[in-house]
């Protein structure tokens, strides 16, 4: 007989309560397990102490990954724990779920990541790719100690020298030709999912945790440093404030001429990742090569927005985004990683130099903590121009119109408003959500102290 059509005769006779574990529940873990994971909402929805009931069998039987599944899946929380199942007491029962769900998690992450290493490890053709050049794809940087970070220091100190002789006026184009121009880039442990399984039912009033920036690569004409963030910035680190001081004097510099691609995001979550460290709070200096080259195209450029697709176009090759998956928590980086990361910054400076005309002009990035409590870079034009045109222009007030169309949403429910009416400004709130979104880069979030 059909497991399926037992479970609809158990149901409809309410046996479950007369049923032993082994009997009732050993079936129907036995097909979860197997991959059928809808039998276990087929049994027990509807009976949040059968449900309970169930987890509890699963973690006797020592299938503890399927414990935690089905703890999120049935959307079991500790507020929920006013009675356990037969056989476990109240706390018991919390603590074995908590400890399954994190069981499962880890058990998740260890797979997904598995399966990416032998997707990079399979796909590993790049020779038609943008390459680094050889001399210095083998002197890169990599600066992970005091005492590497006297040799960075070294590297930039005749960058430094070359900037406190140039004007006071400074360009994109006399920035370039001096080689005072620095490319950045960030890389961070990426957060991978899949469809399905404990992924799908995890999220639910479980905000991700952001994985902190790993590193942070700065590109000259004729060296490349890598940054290892893990090592030099955690506020416990010896070498925190040494880094911040080496980076922050470079990055307040004017003169010193620095390009990101997408550098406003890339900024915003190194603020967020290190919030005790000042370095990352300005950078003057900068000139955005995405947005340039967006400027630059107007509505030709098409998709050709990306960072790979505008190498293949103006540089002869396009950049293998290969690694960008890979595990940037991992220690030691692998040499291949040391080389994308490198490269990754220093194209900056090849697409910087063959950008048509300065579309966009030099600014001042600095980050400043949103109405809701979110960290945001702002874009100025240095020596008091005000916010950059088309971006913190509107972002300065699309925050204050979210939280107004919010409040009024809210007054039109109480006062009865027509579900049609409220709907029409519900469209129009998402719409300055979207907005929000793309001058900022990150998801607007509600102010704690309010819920807006």
């Amino acid at each position: 007989m059909k497991l399926t059509v037992v479970i609809r005769f158990v149901r409809a006779h309410s046996l479950a309560q007369w049923l032993d574990d082994r009997s009732l529940l050993g079936p129907v873990l036995n097909a979860y397990c197997g991959g059928f994971v809808q039998i276990a909402d087929s049994l027990c929805e509807g009976d949040e102490l059968l449900k309970k009931r169930f987890v509890g069998f699963a973690i006797l039987q020592g299938e503890r990954r399927a414990a935690g599944r089905l703890t999120e899946r049935f959307g079991i929380r500790a507020a929920a724990f006013v009675e356990a199942p037969p056989g476990w007491s109240v706390d018991n029962f919390r603590n074995e779920c908590a400890a399954c769900v994190r069981e499962a998690e880890e058990a998740e992450e260890r797979e997904l990541r598995a399966v990416n290493s032998r997707r990079i490890a399979e796909d590993d053709d790049d020779t038609c790719c943008l390459q680094l050049p050889p001399e210095l794809a083998a002197s890169v940087m990599l600066v992970d100690s005091d005492e590497t970070l006297l040799m960075a220091a070294d590297a930039f100190r005749a960058l430094s020298a070359e900037a406190a002789c140039a004007s006071k006026a400074n360009s994109v184009e006399n920035a370039l030709s001096d080689g005072r121009a620095l490319g950045l880039d960030v890389e961070w442990r990426p957060t991978l999912e899949k469809r399905g399984g404990m992924q799908k039912h995890r999220r639910s009033g479980q905000p991700a945790s952001m994985e902190p920036c790993s590193t942070l690569q700065v590109a000259a004409r004729g060296f490349v440093v890598i940054f290892d963030l893990l090592a030099l910035a955690p506020e416990a680190s010896g070498s925190a404030s040494r880094f911040s001081d080496l980076c922050g004097a470079l990055f307040r510099e004017p003169r010193i001429l620095k390009l990101g691609f997408g550098l406003r995001q890339d900024l915003q979550r190194l603020a967020a990742s290190y919030p005790h460290l000042e370095c990352f709070r300005q950078v003057c200096g900068v000139l955005d090569v995405q947005e340039a080259w967006i400027h630059a195209n107007g509505a030709k450029g098409g998709s050709a927005t990306g960072l790979s697709a505008l190498c293949a176009r103006h540089l002869g090759a396009a950049l293998s985004k290969r690694l960008q998956t890979s595990d940037w928590g991992v220690r030691p980086l692998t040499e291949e990683q040391i080389v994308y990361a490198s490269l990754d910054a220093y194209c900056l400076i090849g697409l910087a130099h063959i950008l048509p005309e300065a579309s966009r002009p030099i600014c001042t990035l600095e980050v400043r903590t949103s109405a809701s409590g979110q960290l945001l870079a702002h874009a100025s034009v240095p020596d008091g121009g005000g916010p950059v045109e088309g971006t913190d222009a509107d972002l300065l007030t699309v925050e204050s119109r979210i939280s107004a169309k919010g409040a009024e949403i809210r007054a039109m429910k109480q006062a009865g408003a027509a579900k049609s009416a409220v709907q029409a400004e519900v469209a129009l709130l998402l719409q300055l959500k979207g907005r929000f979104k793309e001058l900022a880069g990150v998801d607007w979030v509600p102010p704690v102290a309010n819920g807006a």
